[in-house]
């Protein structure tokens, strides 16, 4: 993790080096993740959508894949992972504790929430849209190259159903599972799978509205008829 991190802050260091797309909130918000098991560490990637303040420390929320801790059938994977890190900005890393994990139940929504504490730090929490991607939209996916830079990928959207949205494009050569998809300046959605060969598998934000709003500080009302 630690080259990833100091590759992350030397990136994030140097000027231009991501054009305007680096000065966009919902971009800065994103973060590398890992999750690390017994036998395995799955990297990824995270978006901090929610900030807390509280007297002493700041709740940060981040939303990602539920499969880096559960089935694509819902069932939670039998180890439970000792570590699950956040690659923050200034080249620190967070750990974010088992009861700060929450999971939605069963297999229709494939996103999960962290949840850290940190002391005073410079975050930007992006903004949640619950309107649903639409076949032949335009989404862009935030992932992180094998060294540690984020990298921002165009994808189409070629099929769209109220649970799952499929991309046009093979994102596998880059870390992507838990990346966001945004819609102009809003996460509408997470990548959930992203294998070999096969475009990627975005959850979309609408399918998880109740579970977000108790989750996530700030999500609150309902989505319109659209966003449905």
């Amino acid at each position: 993790m630690r080259p990833l991190i100091f590759a992350l802050a030397a990136a994030l260091a140097a000027p231009g080096l991501f054009g305007t797309n680096e000065e966009r909130t919902e971009i800065r918000a994103v973060h590398a993740l890992q999750v690390v098991y017994p036998h395995a560490t799955l990297d990824g990637v995270c978006t901090l959508v929610g900030v807390e303040r509280r007297a002493t420390h700041l709740e940060l929320y981040f939303i990602t894949s539920a499969r880096f801790f559960k089935t694509a059938q819902g069932e939670p994977f039998a180890a439970v992972a000792p570590e699950v890190r956040v690659a923050m900005d200034d080249g620190t890393e967070v750990n974010v504790l088992r009861e700060h994990r929450y999971l939605p139940m069963g297999s229709l929504i494939d996103i999960a929430v962290l949840r850290v504490d940190v002391s005073e730090n410079d975050v930007a929490a992006a903004t949640l849209g619950f309107a649903a991607p639409l076949p032949g939209q335009s989404l862009d996916i935030v992932t992180y190259t094998s060294d540690g830079t984020r990298q921002v990928e165009a994808q189409h959207v070629r099929f769209a159903s109220t649970r799952f949205v499929v991309g046009d494009q093979d994102l596998s050569n880059l870390s992507c599972l838990g990346a966001p998809a945004i819609d102009g300046d809003e996460i509408v959605g997470v990548v959930s799978e992203c294998e070999p060969a096969r475009a990627p598998l975005i959850t979309p934000l609408s399918v998880a509205f109740p579970f977000l709003s108790r989750h996530v500080p700030g999500v609150i009302g309902r989505p319109t008829l659209r966003e449905q």
